[in-house]
């Protein structure tokens, strides 16, 4: 009897052992998100400088190789580029930076007095502190790159960015992890820009040559953000979401180039954990595969509106691939392409109408009811759309305020909604609330998977690439001193992954 026991016990031991040299050789030929917080390409779901919110970016090398990386922040309506530049990161580097704004609705700037390797170098205040000040630039969609939105130069002032590993930087022929090592005073960041300069025939060697002393991307990165209100005294933060297995090639490109962006990796195959097994797929571009890994069926998250605790909350969902989809400058195939239905971007189209069996809302206790059913409010057509970042404001007022209150986006840009829960059940002011995304009545849905041969396999997932967060803040005006003290926090979106089939 014991040794029967011993026998299964080796035998259980032999199979987690097989499942995890599964897993790790999975993970080695595919894009995956990375539980860790590390990998090659960071997505960060929001920046903002609206309403007196300043956005802080850490940015750090968590390992003890010299990293090309390209980071590039787009506004949020149709993802359209507003800022990009090459950073070269010495071993264990963190690089901050803040994005705010000289005053609401004038543009948005990046502020940092860092001295890791920013290419092209931008320029420093005169006063010796080492500041610089680079301004978001509307040029990707005004003038002969209109699309159409509105917004104007108040765009600028919110989105999204990304982070994308280009390579290993090496010292085999031009000395150039040398030149983006720490310590400041010995860093030449002159070099770097002028490897990549024309008007430097002499030292142009990454202009000839791209993959001079580099290396593929090893991962390794990871980055955090918090979005400060002085002015209401709030902070919250949030980390990146990391994806590894993106590319085994060097993808290095001028800062001026439009590449690499989330197509550029050499991976198709995505390796995503569904209903508890890990489920490996290959697709037709690199971007699906991205996609893949961020899709999801529902998105759903926690709210708490107590009028009690001055408590509001908001939605932030970014769809960091879709216009990939949906924009004629980036769209990897037709326009519009699945997941997505409408295109191209002229404005945030919305979701395809939510009723109510789309729509689940529970009290903490688990009480649930169905919008415009028990509540005879009609269940919202329109809570968010194909923006790069749509905000959704959860309330029980009636009232339509002209900026969300946390984020401060404006109400009369499609991207941010509203969605009201019953204001006169106490009990639904914090709970639990999911949309469905992909039901019958959307049929959202990605393009079928490819087998070994290139052909279509019929397999589908289901629903939008998203990511995001839950924010909320309260407000103690109960102190004894008499003052006001604000809290906040940020929680993950969560969601429900689903595989489907088309004919």
């Amino acid at each position: 009897m014991l040794s029967d026991l011993v026998n299964k016990m080796l035998s259980s031991c032999k199979l987690l052992l097989a499942a995890v040299l599964l897993l790790a050789s999975g993970y080695s030929h595919g894009i995956v998100l990375n539980p860790d917080g590390t990998g090659q390409v960071l997505l960060f779901p929001y920046y903002t400088a609206r309403e007196g919110n300043d956005t802080l970016i850490t940015l750090v090398n968590t390992t003890d190789e010299v990293k090309a990386v390209r980071v590039r922040f787009m506004e949020r309506m149709n993802s359209r580029e507003v800022l990009t530049f090459n950073l070269y990161l010495g071993p264990w580097d963190t690089w901050v930076a803040a994005v705010t704004s000289p005053h609401d609705g004038e543009g948005a700037r990046l502020l940092t007095w860092d001295g890791s390797c920013m290419v092209p170098l931008f320029s420093e205040f005169t006063d010796g502190s080492g500041l610089k000040e680079i301004p978001f630039s509307a040029d990707f969609f005004t003038g002969a790159f209109d699309d159409g939105a509105t917004g104007g130069i108040g765009r600028l002032l919110s989105g999204y960015f990304e982070v994308i590993e280009m390579g290993v930087v090496v010292d085999d022929e031009q000395n150039s992890a040398s030149a983006a090592s720490p310590p400041i005073r010995d860093r030449d960041c002159e070099q770097l820009a002028e490897a990549w300069s024309p008007e430097d025939s002499a030292n142009d060697y990454w202009l000839d040559d791209p993959t001079t002393d580099l290396l593929p991307p090893a991962g390794g990165l990871r980055g955090s953000v918090s979005i400060i209100n002085v002015r209401d005294g709030v902070l919250f933060s949030y980390d990146a979401e990391a994806i590894d297995g993106f590319s085994t090639a060097p993808m290095h490109f001028a800062p001026s180039d439009s590449e690499p962006h989330l197509n550029s990796g050499t991976a198709r195959t995505s390796v995503v954990a569904i209903d508890g097994v890990m489920d490996e797929q290959t697709w037709r571009t690199g971007v699906e595969a991205v996609s893949a890994v961020l899709m999801q069926a529902t998105v759903h998250n926690e709210f708490v509106i107590e009028g009690g605790l001055s408590a509001q909350s908001e939605w932030i969902i970014t769809l960091p691939t879709h216009r990939f989809y949906t924009d004629p400058l980036f769209a990897v195939d037709d326009v519009p392409l699945q997941p997505f239905t409408r295109g191209p971007t002229v404005q945030c189209y919305s979701f395809s109408n939510l009723d109510e069996e789309n729509i689940e809302i529970r009290t903490r206790e688990g009480v649930g009811f169905q919008p415009g059913v028990t509540t005879g409010i009609p269940p919202p057509r329109r809570f968010f759309g194909y923006c790069g970042v749509n905000v959704i404001r959860i309330s029980d007022s009636p009232g339509r305020p002209l900026n969300s209150p946390i984020s401060g986006e404006p109400l009369e840009e499609i991207g941010y909604s509203r969605f009201r829960v019953p204001g006169s059940q106490s009990e639904f002011t914090s709970g639990f609330l999911e949309f469905d995304v992909s039901t019958p009545e959307s049929s959202l849905s990605s393009r079928s998977t490819l087998d070994a041969d290139g052909t279509d396999t019929g397999t589908v997932y289901e629903g939008l690439p998203m990511i995001g967060f839950m924010v909320t803040t309260y407000t103690n005006g109960a102190l004894l001193s008499g003052n006001l003290a604000n809290y906040g926090g940020t929680f993950r979106n969560g969601g429900k992954r689903r595989i489907g089939t088309v004919p």
